[in-house]
């Protein structure tokens, strides 16, 4: 009790004492100021936020039977249990900036430390599951971590849930009474239930709950010898705890820490009592300041890791390191950063970095950034958001060959796992010398825009014996409030020295650029030698017809084969040649210009990197088809593509056309890819394989190839990469496709929520379904319900004109779409309410007055409303006109039963 009460105390003064150092700052409720100034002049720090990741144990490699987590940087580790053991890494700690999410490595951590730093925990029934346990659960691996920490013979388990983003806490109070309550046994209160803390206020997660209760009947089944035990709510019923909201979207995982912060401190009084605890939580759970407590978590985190005595940290001149280091990363203020130069050198490339003061803000909103040496045959791959531009030398990457200029050309790309390859620098034979550039202009531009230059004698001869000098920084990347794309796990560098020492703290590029060694290179984008000679093959046979004709290449092959990388690689081939190119996209789950459900004819110009991000809406014409499986209409599909190669041929008469289709090539998805290729009759076809498939898959393959090989010859190429275990699911990327084409940042989603909704008078607009056959008295509840709908535009048809049906053969209801419409997409939009009285349709759309006054469509396709836009819109929303999930989708529950069994035979025709 005497060291509780020192730990009290020490807690208690420690947060006094930040939040005394924290008074000055005025806490804004809508966290606009702060997030925008970090945005403006602290994008090191915004892309820190938009990598941290709440949920990182399925990125964790399985090793010798146990999860270890390969990283980084200085290691603080902490065991349990005598068994279990966490390590959090320097890198781990970047968490703690403010509006970041809590990684599970830092809410482990510190739970484990809040319990150690109770003086008898051991003995004082307290437990805690890790925040992996609901994975556990669905790998059917929970029993192993239930029985060795004996869950029933504990009074309170203490279990994080991270769901969709989002730090949830699970408490389970009283389980070593559980054989008891079976049996009636128990005293009254003392009875085994469940507390659901939720900081956002959201409805409970049911799912949660259930898959905790069949794991714990699982396990307690086995120990009574009961197999076929279940707790139901009855033996296992949940409490909902009254807590203070949190203010902001990125603080769940802080007020977890600190629900369990009091939890404990309440739960090893005498007097604990869980009525009077219920009735009185809104003031046990009090928090007067998130920032506060992020400052709180990091200096308790450092401090009694460091005090510890059972050799958490190797060294006392360890615990210094990574004292500097993390003052460095948390200063609030930008200090005048001093220019070096450092050679990292890896064991199959070797870069050099200067870091320097940009002296234009039209470039780069921020002034620092760095200049790149690449040396003579190296392939450099990194992991973040690079925003880069070629001043000497030859590079390529991802197939297209950067053009040197001063002042350099910019472009944009997103190396990660998820959703896409990782990307890589490539350099030749030749050094800047060896190619004759002309480096006079290079050193004026860099004396004209550096604020300080040191291009001193060693340092020219650096750049000239170097095959590439770009300028580089980290910069944002254009992801929508409240979603993430995780950071991949860098591996340690091998063998990596600077100035004769080894290093390990050094794996950063640039802030948010990781280097990757050869072990995580597996996975980066690199061609077979026989894929190379292939490529440049066609890219020159394509470059030398396209002078004279239009000539079109097919891209198909099965879901995983690397069919839409490979297309994108070539299209970079082709941009290299300085060849016209047209992308005809016809993947309508993971399209690469435009939204899901769409297909779409673009012209590039730009290169084609990574994920579809900063692409969206680039295209040249666009169609709505409204679903992600052209498996219900497969016929519409087929005449949308066809009128849009009829387009195509009408916008030029020679260049490259590439294809890109489906990777469902079974079954139906077979015979709608013959009737591509049918209809649009490519010069030439590439059919993709992965030899590291299913049997299934393989079979599907090869009869799909047999069959293309009767129609045509084809050029088959067998690919051998990993699937990616770490890649997104794909209706997770498409939610940030759709969440990136609304906004982009924290300030364009205040203006998309708060700003008046555009209006369209429906007697001007024709109203369809993608989907089915809807009668008229459901038309209005299916705008309504609907997630995102299609803005079009329909030539030759007037929506007010007499002549047109009207639903219900009622003039003040929306026109009928007329048979075989084809309309051009604009934009689209979601609905926010429709009002009868004026006939209108409110939108929230980022399309202009001037594209809104051309839509005289609208499509109701199967596109929904993404969570994250719900989840950051409880914060952003001023008045009562609010998108609701509950309210759609009720709507569309109501009517799907009628709709099924009417238009099971009507998915043939038309709009």
């Amino acid at each position: 009790l005497f060291l509780y009460e020192i730990y009290h105390y020490f807690l208690f003064s420690l947060m006094t004492k930040i939040a005394g150092d924290f008074s000055a700052v005025e806490l804004d409720f809508m966290i606009s100021k702060r997030l925008l100034s970090k945005i403006e002049c602290y994008p090191d720090v915004v892309e820190a936020a938009l990598q941290a990741s709440p949920t990182r144990q399925s990125q964790r490699q399985r090793v010798d039977g146990r999860n270890q987590a390969s990283e980084t940087g200085q290691r603080l580790a902490i065991r349990y249990n005598n068994v279990d053991c966490i390590t959090l890494y320097e890198e781990h700690l970047t968490c703690l900036l403010h509006d970041n999410w809590l990684n599970d490595e830092v809410v482990d951590f510190f739970m484990v430390l809040l319990l150690e730093l109770l003086n008898d925990y051991k003995n004082y029934d307290f437990c805690f599951l890790p925040a992996s346990f609901l994975e556990s659960i669905k790998r059917e691996r929970d029993h192993y971590v239930l029985r060795r920490l004996n869950v029933f013979e504990k009074k309170f388990i203490i279990i994080p849930v991270c769901h969709n983003y989002h730090w949830t806490l699970v408490i389970l109070c009283y389980m070593n009474n559980m054989a008891a309550a079976l049996n009636g046994r128990v005293e009254a209160g003392c009875s085994p239930f469940m507390l659901y803390v939720d900081s956002l206020h959201w409805s409970i997660n049911k799912r949660i709950l259930q898959e905790l209760r069949h794991s714990f009947s699982r396990e307690l089944g086995i120990r009574l010898n009961m197999p076929g035990i279940k707790l139901g709510d009855d033996e296992l019923p949940y409490k909902i705890v009254r807590v203070p909201k949190q203010k902001n979207l990125s603080d769940c995982g802080v007020y977890l820490l600190h629900y369990t912060e009091c939890f404990i401190r309440y739960a090893v009084q005498e007097s604990f009592s869980v009525p009077e605890f219920l009735d009185h939580s809104l003031k046990v759970f009090e928090l007067s300041s998130g920032v506060a407590k992020r400052e709180n978590l990091k200096n308790t985190i450092l401090m009694d890791c460091s005090e510890s005595q059972n050799g958490r940290l190797r060294t006392p001149h360890d615990v210094e390191v990574m004292r500097k280091n993390m003052w460095k990363k948390f200063k609030t203020k930008i200090k005048e950063i001093p220019v070096k130069s450092e050679e990292v050198v890896f064991p199959n490339c070797s870069h050099e970095l200067l870091e320097i003061q940009w002296n234009s803000d039209k470039v780069f909103q921020r002034k620092f950034c760095s200049l790149l040496l690449l040396k003579t045959k190296q392939q450099l791959t990194f992991s973040g958001c690079v925003e880069f531009g070629l001043l000497l030398g030859h590079c390529h990457v991802f197939g297209f060959e950067l053009e040197a200029s001063i002042p350099p050309k910019f472009y944009q790309v997103f190396s990660s796992y998820y959703g896409s390859t990782l990307i890589s620098f490539n350099t030749g034979k030749r050094t800047v010398e060896q190619s004759r550039s002309n480096t006079r202009h290079f050193f004026q531009f860099c004396n004209a825009n550096f604020l300080k230059p040191l291009f001193t004698k060693e340092i020219r001869k650096r750049i000239l014996s170097a095959a590439a000098v770009l300028i580089i920084r980290c910069v944002q990347l254009p992801l929508a409030l409240g979603t993430s794309f995780e950071r991949l796990s860098m591996i340690k560098p091998q063998n990596c020295a600077t100035n004769n020492s080894t290093i390990s703290e050094k794996h950063a590029l640039i802030p948010g650029i990781f280097l990757l060694t050869k072990e995580a290179k597996l996975n980066a984008f690199s061609l077979t030698n026989e894929e190379a000679v292939l490529f440049d093959q066609a890219a020159s046979q394509a470059r030398r017809f396209s002078r004279l004709e239009r000539f079109s290449i097919l891209f198909c092959g099965h879901i995983g084969s690397g069919k839409s990388t490979r297309m994108r690689y070539f299209a970079n081939r082709l941009l290299s040649l300085k060849v016209k190119t047209y992308l005809l996209d016809l993947d309508l789950g993971q399209s690469e210009m435009t939204l899901p459900g769409c297909i779409s004819l673009t012209k590039l110009d730009e290169p084609l990197y990574g994920v579809n991000l900063k692409r969206m809406n680039k295209c040249e014409i666009c169609y709505f088809y409204g679903e992600i499986s052209p498996s219900n209409r497969p016929e519409i599909y087929l005449q949308l593509i066809s009128k849009l190669y009829e387009e195509y041929v009408k916008i030029t008469k020679y260049g490259v056309l590439l294809i890109n289709c489906n990777g469902w090539i079974s079954g139906l998805g077979l015979d709608i890819l013959l009737r591509i290729v049918d209809s649009l009759k490519p010069n030439e076809i590439f059919f993709f394989e992965n030899c590291n498939i299913q049997m299934d898959e393989a079979a599907a393959s090869r009869v799909a190839r047999v069959a293309l090989e009767e129609r045509r010859e084809i050029r088959f190429v067998r690919t051998s990469h990993l699937r990616v275990l770490q890649a997104l699911d794909k209706k997770l990327l498409r939610s940030h496709y759709i969440c990136n084409y609304f906004a982009h940042n924290y300030k364009e989603w205040v203006n998309f929520f708060n700003a008046p909704t555009s209006k369209l008078q429906w007697k001007k607009c024709f109203i369809a379904a993608a989907h089915a056959d809807v009668g008229g008295k459901f038309i209005m509840c299916l705008l309504k319900a609907s997630g995102v709908v299609g803005l079009c535009h329909l030539n030759d048809h007037n929506a007010e004109d007499p002549c047109e049906q009207h639903y219900c053969n009622d003039a003040s209801l929306p026109a009928v779409a007329p048979p075989g419409a084809v309309p051009l997409c604009l934009g689209f939009g979601i609905v926010s309410y429709v009002d009868t009285d004026d006939q209108t349709i409110h939108l929230r759309t980022p399309l202009s007055s001037e594209q809104l006054d051309k839509v005289n469509f609208i499509i109701c396709g199967e596109l929904e409303i993404p969570q994250q836009i719900f989840n950051c819109q409880s914060l952003l929303v001023s008045d009562d006109s609010k998108l609701t999930r509950e309210r759609n989708v009720q709507f569309m529950a109501d009517i799907w039963k009628h709709w099924k069994m009417k238009t099971k035979h009507k998915r043939r025709y038309a709009y």
